[in-house]
């Protein structure tokens, strides 16, 4: 699902493994049901949460 993407990935990334909009992808960082680290002021969404976000990984790993 995942294998053709970085470890970390981008919000863009993010949007279209999820086939969402960008912005959507802000709102679920934003609500905190998807976890981000900040690099400066960017985004950059760890392969290991979207899974978890997804229910394919278990949440603490």
């Amino acid at each position: 699902m995942l294998d053709n993407y970085p470890d970390v990935l981008t919000v863009q990334q993010t949007a279209e493994v999820l086939s969402i909009s960008k912005q959507k992808v802000y709102e679920l960082l934003k609500d905190g049901k998807l976890q981000s680290v900040k690099i400066g002021r960017i985004n950059r969404i760890p392969k290991i949460k979207l899974l978890e976000f997804l229910g394919f990984a278990a949440k603490g790993a």
